[in-house]
């Protein structure tokens, strides 16, 4: 293949650069919804996702050996076709330069090769890739989406004829995504909508709002999830502690706590390497729930240079409230994120609320040239 007929991935910040087909549409799912094997490559941290569907043994080759993968999601019944699996393998740096790297993704049952596709990967630099292959390799993103598809149940084509309300003709008209709130359809009782077409509608419009989502470029919470498993499966390797590590947990957007579905925001810098990319983590005890890297932008941090560069987004999970008392921390050197002490308050509606600090002494609070020092200048 010509070199002008390669192109890299456009403003992901990777520290490789992969080259690939410019007549690869990377976004696009059209095609590959049909496909029961699938690749993705999340080139920011060079790592290939591997998507399966249907039965049969999964597994990965590469120049003729056997590969380890790290499980990240998995749907369905195992055995039957609509089992669903989505698996990571992080491409080795210990990979030589001017060496082809033939990969073989299948389905097997025993020996025998049930379906299977081929990707070849050259290592042409030292952090340059060029890759190709008769399908075309997703974005981690686009896969993401594929799977919401797959696994949110799906509109039914042709709505049951609900009974007519007295005085009214036809059939009752479905009830508009806008009128879906927090899980209940506004006047389902009076429309005659079915128990199970109002949940169909509410899976709609969840899914609508992830897509939406990922094309304003805002975090998408099953991404986050999937990159926090990979994370947490093969956490960062050890890294000098930060020298002057900063951090900080904001205040609430809409009420004086979280809720499932909110979003934990904050930041995470060394002010002293701006370059590097610190990783926070939601920890209950010595556990880690979740863990993200600290590389989101946001705009509103800007009032100190730099830190709007190292943005942290985290949704606020059911299983955060299984505990009592939890706090994030900055994984590298485990250097707790300030304002980031949380507690369950069950007194109404589950919520996570900020721990009240224990007032420090007068003498050690932190005074500059005669006026108080406001922590979010961090």
């Amino acid at each position: 293949m010509e070199e002008h007929q390669l192109r890299g991935p456009q403003g992901d910040g990777a520290e490789s650069h992969w080259l690939m087909p410019a007549t690869w549409d990377r976004e696009n799912v059209t095609a590959a919804r049909h496909r029961r094997l699938i690749v993705a490559l999340d080139a920011e941290a060079d790592q290939l996702w591997f998507y399966a569907r249907g039965p049969g043994e999964r597994r990965l080759t590469i120049r003729g050996e056997e590969q380890s993968l790290v499980p990240l999601a998995s749907h369905g019944e195992e055995g039957t076709d609509d089992h669903i699996t989505v698996s990571t393998f992080q491409v080795p740096s210990t990979w030589a330069q001017g060496r082809s790297y033939p990969l073989i993704w299948g389905l097997y049952d025993g020996a025998e090769k049930l379906r299977t596709l081929f990707l070849r990967i050259n290592k042409i630099g030292a952090a340059t890739y060029a890759m190709s292959g008769r399908n075309v390799v997703l974005s981690s993103g686009a896969l993401s989406e594929l799977v919401d598809q797959r696994t949110v149940p799906r509109q039914k084509e042709e709505q049951p004829q609900q009974a007519e309300p007295s005085g009214a003709a036809g059939v009752a008209a479905p009830i508009p995504l806008g009128n879906v709130v927090g899980g209940v359809a506004a006047g389902d009782a009076g429309a005659g909508v079915a128990s199970d077409a109002t949940e169909e509608y509410i899976n709609q419009a969840v899914a609508a709002a992830r897509r939406f989502v990922r094309r304003k470029s805002v975090a998408d919470p099953v991404r986050v999830v999937m990159r926090s498993r990979s994370l947490l499966a093969q956490p960062p390797s050890q890294m000098p502690l930060p020298i002057s590590p900063r951090s900080g947990l904001k205040p609430p957007d809409l009420r004086d706590g979280w809720l499932v579905g909110d979003w934990l925001l904050g930041w995470a810098w060394d002010r002293e390497d701006r370059e590097r990319t610190l990783h926070v983590a939601v920890m209950c005890g010595g556990k880690p729930l979740i863990m993200v890297p600290a590389e989101a932008v946001d705009r509103s941090l800007n009032d100190v240079p730099g830190r709007g560069l190292h943005a942290f987004q985290i949704p606020v999970m059911l299983e955060y409230f299984e505990a009592d008392r939890l706090h994030l921390e900055i994984v590298e050197g485990h250097v707790p994120v300030h304002q980031a002490r949380l507690y369950v308050d069950r007194a109404g509606k589950p919520m996570l609320r900020r721990a009240r600090p224990a007032p420090e002494p007068v003498q050690a609070r932190d005074i500059r040239r005669g006026r108080k020092w406001r922590w979010w200048r961090r």
